[in-house]
């Protein structure tokens, strides 16, 4: 048995992750996913482009944990339905490797105004940037079948995963996505992901692994359940 040796992390201690007054001002936010040049991405809760309320919005901070400015402020995709990129609801929740010398691919959600007046939350990915320069305006909704969905985990290969849904969230179901990060590429039945177990309903993963593992939850008779999928060969 081998001995167990203690790990130290530096700069562990909680630091202001906001620079800026007009997104370090107390405002509630959430770091979600990091990569390993600690490029990380999450939400902010700022104030709408028009009004007073407070809308989520998501950002993808610099390379070696710089703080996050209001330039590192992910822009989702432009709507006709509204004309300030300020007032749509979004978050990221995760972030792939660096691409190059360019900066990881963030994924997540973002509101969509739907025809009877309400915000349908569906996955997004934002391309990568240098990490010089401010976010483009490159989001695109991954196109689905469903009504609503985000994506939570990106594997090395970019392949994503997360959860597809109707109106209001009902009847969640696991997905998965290989090639979610090319524009145009439409969503299929067979990306859902289906349980081992007849009773076993897969909602939604979580987290997956370069080797194929995949992390998630569900329900089993009526009651919760965690789940992981280890990959298998494929028997024909």
């Amino acid at each position: 048995m081998d001995e167990q040796q203690p790990v130290f992390w530096t700069n562990g201690t909680f630091r202001a992750l906001f620079g800026g007054s007009s997104l370090d001002a107390g405002n509630s936010g959430e770091a979600k996913g990091v990569n390993d040049v600690a490029e990380f991405a999450g939400h902010r809760m700022l104030q709408r482009a028009s009004g007073t309320n407070y809308i989520s919005r998501a950002f993808r901070s610099r390379a070696n944990g710089a703080t996050v400015l209001d330039t590192d402020m992910l822009i989702p995709p432009l709507q006709t339905v509204v004309t300030n990129y300020g007032d749509i609801p979004s978050g990221a929740l995760a972030i792939s490797a660096p691409v190059s010398t360019n900066s990881g691919i963030a994924a997540g959600w973002a509101a969509l105004f739907s025809s009877i007046g309400e915000w349908d939350p569906l996955p997004v990915v934002w391309w990568s940037r240098t990490n010089a320069a401010g976010e483009p305006t490159n989001a695109s909704f991954a196109p689905i079948a469903t009504t609503e969905g985000k994506i939570n985990a990106i594997r090395s290969a970019l392949e994503l995963f997360g959860e597809v849904s109707e109106s209001g969230g009902a009847n969640p179901q696991a997905w998965r996505w290989p090639n979610g990060w090319t524009q145009g590429h439409g969503f299929s039945d067979k990306y859902v992901v289906y349980g081992f177990d007849t009773d076993l309903v897969l909602n939604e993963i979580v987290d997956a692994s370069d080797a194929g593992l995949l992390l998630g939850n569900g329900t089993k008779n009526g009651s919760n359940r965690a789940f992981i999928l280890v990959p298998q060969a494929k028997v024909d």
